[in-house]
């Protein structure tokens, strides 16, 4: 077998209302399909994120599945702006910009409404090339 793309990530949130809000507000995802009042799944590219409702208890932390994060590509043109607008929205930031010239990539991790972190890459050549 031959994987062709990930095809979507799915998390657990305390409240999907805010979840989606924050997604949309932030990243410029829309809403592809409404399951059920706790369950929805956003667009972003040709890919989709889920957002399932999980209690109180849900959030990056207290699952303790092993989830490192959520990168999120944005073109190369918009990086700084787009640091720019979630810092002054008050986005709780973990760090960054990280600049990667080795990979060709930046990046800047903030965290979402449960904690999950989230990163912001862009890159400035192919993931698929190798470095010269």
């Amino acid at each position: 077998m031959k994987a062709t793309a990930i095809d979507h990530v799915a998390l657990q949130v305390k409240d999907v209302a805010v979840s989606q809000r924050f997604y949309e507000t932030h990243f410029g995802m829309r809403l592809a399909l409404v399951k059920n009042e706790r369950q929805i799944w956003l667009q972003c590219g040709e890919q989709l994120l889920g957002l399932m409702q999980g209690g109180a208890e849900a959030s990056s932390a207290a699952m303790g599945r092993g989830m490192d994060h959520v990168a999120i590509r944005v073109a190369p043109e918009t990086f700084d702006a787009a640091v720019g607008e979630l810092r002054a929205a008050g986005v709780r930031v973990q760090r960054g910009p990280v600049d990667r010239p080795d990979e060709g990539s930046r990046s800047f991790y903030c965290y979402d409404p449960d904690g999950y972190l989230i990163e912001l890459i862009t890159w400035t050549r192919s993931p698929f090339q190798p470095s010269s």
